[in-house]
Parts: C-alpha cells; sequence; structure tokens
C-alpha cells in the first residue's frame, strides 16, 4: 500500500528529506557543566585562570604564593551551598590550602552577599541567582518583577559569552 501525507518522524521535512539540526546555544548551567570545567571555574576564583588551567591541565599542585591572599578579591560564589569547594583540595600543597580556608572562613563570617550588577547589598530587596555564574541580582537589576518559576535563569554577561 502506498503511503500518503506527512512522513513520521520529527526528523523528516514534508518531502522526506532530513530536517537540518539546529546546535543549541547558549549558557550552561554550572551544575550541568562537566567535573573539569567545574574544577577549572572553582581554581579560577582562588588563583590567576592560568594557573587554574594548569594546574589541571599538567597535574601539578597550586603553591602558597599563587593563592589568592586578599579575600575581597574572592567571588562570593565560592560560598554556595550547592557547590563542594572541598572537591578543588588535592589540587593545592597544604599550605596554600590553608590560606584557601582562612578566606573562606573570613568570607563566611562577613556574610555580605553584593549584587553583580550595582554592588549593593542583596539583602535589601529580593533576588535572583544566574545558573550559570553562579552570581546575584537584585531583581530590579535584571528588569524581573519577580523571580523566575523557569528552572533556570542566566544573566546576560552569561548569555553573551555563551553566544554563537
Amino acid at each position: 500500500m502506498v503511503k500518503r501525507g506527512r512522513p513520521k518522524g520529527a526528523g523528516m521535512t514534508v518531502i522526506g528529506l532530513p530536517k537540518k539540526r539546529m546546535k543549541k546555544c547558549g549558557p550552561v548551567a554550572f551544575r550541568l557543566r562537566s567535573p573539569t570545567e567545574k574544577k577549572t571555574t572553582m581554581l579560577g576564583w582562588f588563583v590567576d585562570p592560568n594557573v587554574a588551567e594548569k594546574v589541571i591541565r599538567d597535574d601539578v599542585l597550586v603553591e602558597e604564593h599563587e593563592v589568592e591572599t586578599r579575600p575581597e578579591r574572592i567571588p562570593r560564589n565560592c560560598l554556595d551551598e550547592n557547590l563542594s569547594i572541598h572537591a578543588i583540595r588535592k589540587y593545592f600543597t597544604f599550605d596554600a590550602w590553608l590560606i584557601v580556608e582562612e578566606n573562606l572562613k573570613i568570607l563566611k563570617e562577613r556574610n555580605v552577599w553584593l549584587c553583580a550588577t550595582c554592588h549593593r547589598d542583596l539583602s535589601e530587596s529580593d533576588s535572583t541567582c544566574c545558573d550559570s555564574c553562579l552570581d546575584w541580582f537584585h531583581l530590579k537589576c535584571v528588569q524581573k518583577k519577580k523571580a523566575t518559576k523557569k528552572r533556570m535563569w542566566f544573566c546576560t554577561a552569561c548569555h553573551a559569552a555563551k553566544c554563537c
């Protein structure tokens, strides 16, 4: 029997040719990244990004002099409750890890979260977190009236960085 009508399957066009597959483009949530990408990002919070890549690639340890010693220069993303910051412990020497732990302790004691856009305290109003860079924003600063009900939300910087 001769088949009539539209071909079966979402992968074919009306005339039977394969559809062009659009490459999915856009930011990726931090929790969905590969373990290597996560560790490189987390290392980049405490050391120079070039050092972080070298440590992962060449399997060397971060020395004490390579660790950021000023807590104000370390992003608060490292305090996110969904992160396991101890996963990067193996990349540091003992003394270097002590500096990291001291910085984390100071950041936790200060307990001030700042908006990534206006650099004001987040406790002033409602806020939302970017699922890619883990930065926090006031809803007003990202032109939103209320928090998104979507599973993931990405800031404009992450959209611009991952655009095809």
